[in-house]
């Protein structure tokens, strides 16, 4: 990716992009676990919603953050958490594993004649089920396919976090920027008056 594009991509839009592309599949894993826990009625679903709505919070939480103070160090620090945070979660464990693993490879095999023993041994109930609804196997397979433009969102983030330099601390000693009295700069009325009769002294001395 282009320096000069991430760099042009404000740090207000890039937290929105991964706001809504990431909290979109936050939001589908949770709607699947609360339908999957009234189907099957495993409690380990109702327990995930309560997880992926607190991981939704949080992320919604640093994305803020980051967008109203990107160049200090919290927002940065919480550019870099929502970027992981997003990456971890809603990629690599809703989309990754959860969507494509536990639902479209699953699925696939199923419907393509693999063995009981097979299912069994990759999807081992009671933590998986076999694909017999519809709704749930659907909304599963989905978690995958927006976990997609989730991830492609927040690589703009990383790059712009990366290329751009955080900011930096004065180093101890170094007259603070704005402090005219840091800098020698104030005015002393002795000092004045001195630097204001200086020339006429010299026109009488010569």
């Amino acid at each position: 990716m282009d320096d000069s594009s991430v760099k042009a991509s404000g740090p207000r839009a890039l937290a929105r992009s991964v706001a809504k592309s990431s909290g979109a599949v936050l939001v589908l894993t949770a709607l699947h676990h609360a339908y999957g826990s009234a189907v099957y009625g495993a409690a380990f679903r109702r327990h995930a919603v309560v997880v992926f709505g607190a991981l939704l919070a949080l992320l919604v939480t640093l994305l803020a953050i980051f967008a109203r103070r990107p160049a200090t160090t919290l927002g940065r620090a919480a550019g870099w958490l929502a970027a992981g945070s997003a990456a971890l979660v809603a990629v690599l464990a809703v989309g990754l594993f959860e969507g494509l693993y536990n639902h479209l490879l699953k699925n696939a095999l199923y419907f393509g004649g693999a063995s009981a023993e097979l299912m069994r041994a990759l999807f081992p109930p009671p933590r998986y089920e076999l694909p017999n609804d519809f709704a749930f196997e659907l909304s599963g397979v989905l978690q995958f396919v927006i976990a997609l433009p989730a991830a492609r969102d927040i690589v703009p983030l990383v790059a712009w976090l990366w290329s751009t330099k955080p900011p930096s601390a004065p180093s101890p000693g170094a007259p603070a920027a704005g402090n005219p009295r840091a800098t020698g700069l104030v005015a002393r009325p002795e000092l004045v008056n001195e630097l204001a009769g200086a020339p006429a002294l010299a026109r009488r001395a010569s």
